[in-house]
């Protein structure tokens, strides 16, 4: 059954990244992720790499928590920063008004009946007699399934072609509705959701995945500490419940739905060498795929001098004339080309990217231009990279 449960997963939904945007696709029949709403999330975990591969930043990410479970330190899986801008999450919240908690006052229950508990020491947050003295129109999440009165989030990504007016009268649309798409009568809400794709400083390549969970933390904990043993056949459904959810740890997730690679186009790795008229800069762009168009500009050089363009797989970052050079540039995928820049001390190319380079691996690239105004003679350009695809 879980092999069968992580096949589905994986068929679930696929990721792309187009431009400036990721795409996390639908490719289900239900709302994507569907089931029981209760402590059931997706969501993004993006380790964000430099040049050389190692990890500067991270994403929604997940790790184990240190809790206390009545006063024993007890280590949990959760996901970290929940609430921050770059944690992205598609989950149900479900919570009550404030004029539904007066109603449940006046039907007798207690007050002091909690709502919500602290994640890691478990200290009641709010109650309902809180919620109630709240200002009209105040709205409080809580796991309290049965006592529940409003929707109040759900950003789930609907399925292909779901029907708007279907969904009004079933009372299953995005909430708010103006999600995907925000279709009118007549209208069919998107399947994918569209994110900005904003990679941090520094960052040249990423790891995406897709992460899901059956059973979150905070839904087992509130489950645990909201049963108080007040009604005797249910007394210590809350240990046992407690002692399954930890005995099984981290059984409840992560699962990894889907995942991709992606990689900058091009990112600058400075080391320009100044001349005549300052540092030479060098802008590429295209992808570097087999016969697609890549176009180079160099501005700020010497004007009508000999250059050379240097590139190859890899860095060798050798000191030359004062400066560095970056390119790798022996053979067999190493290059050097003459050039000549123009009366005004530029060089424009525009070629389509070789075939044959493997999927995966760094280039660099550099001009070098020949200035007695720079230091011994020559000036270089930055060092623009790239990885393959």
């Amino acid at each position: 059954a879980a092999v069968r449960d992580e096949g589905t997963l994986a068929s679930a939904a696929s990721l792309r990244v187009v431009d400036d945007e990721l795409h996390v696709v639908n490719l289900t029949g239900h709302k994507l992720p569907s089931g029981y709403p209760e402590g059931r999330r997706m969501w993004l975990r993006t380790l964000w790499k430099d040049a050389g591969g190692s990890v500067i930043e991270i994403d929604g990410g997940n790790e184990d928590l240190v809790v206390d479970i009545d006063g024993t330190p007890t280590t949990v899986f959760d996901v970290l920063a929940l609430d921050e801008d770059d944690t992205h999450v598609w989950e149900v919240k479900h919570g009550l008004t404030q004029e539904w908690a007066n109603d449940l006052l006046a039907q007798g229950l207690p007050a002091g009946l909690p709502l919500s508990f602290d994640r890691v020491t478990g200290a009641v947050t709010e109650t309902l007699g809180g919620l109630a003295a709240s200002a009209p129109g105040t709205t409080h999440e809580t796991f309290h399934f049965v006592l529940n009165n409003e929707v109040l989030s759900d950003n789930r990504i609907p399925p292909y072609l779901m029907d708007h007016d279907e969904a009004l009268e079933r009372n299953c649309r995005p909430v708010p509705p103006t999600q995907f798409g925000n279709p009118g009568p007549g209208g069919v809400y998107d399947h994918v959701d569209r994110l900005a794709f904003t990679p941090p400083p520094g960052a040249t390549r990423a790891t995406i995945s897709l992460q899901y969970q059956s059973v979150s933390w905070e839904y087992a904990w509130f489950l645990y500490q909201a049963n108080t043993g007040a009604v005797p056949f249910l007394a210590d459904t809350g240990d046992k419940l407690m002692e399954a959810y930890l005995a099984t740890h981290p059984a409840s997730g992560p699962r990894t739905m889907a995942e991709i690679e992606w990689f900058a186009p091009w990112y600058d790795l400075g080391e320009s060498l100044g001349g005549t008229h300052g540092d030479p800069q060098l802008t590429i762009t295209g992808d570097p795929v087999a016969d697609h168009r890549v176009n180079m500009s160099l501005t700020g050089a010497l004007e009508s001098a000999p250059a050379w363009l240097v590139a190859g797989a890899g860095f060798a970052e050798l000191p030359l004339y004062g400066g560095t050079l970056v390119p790798h540039f022996e053979a067999p995928l190493g290059v050097i080309v003459p050039l000549l820049t123009s009366p005004t001390g530029t060089i424009t190319i525009n070629e389509r990217w070789p075939s044959g380079i493997p999927a995966g691996m760094n280039f660099a690239i550099q001009v070098w231009i020949t200035d007695a105004g720079a230091f011994e003679g020559y000036a270089a350009s930055n060092a623009v990279a790239a990885t393959s695809k």
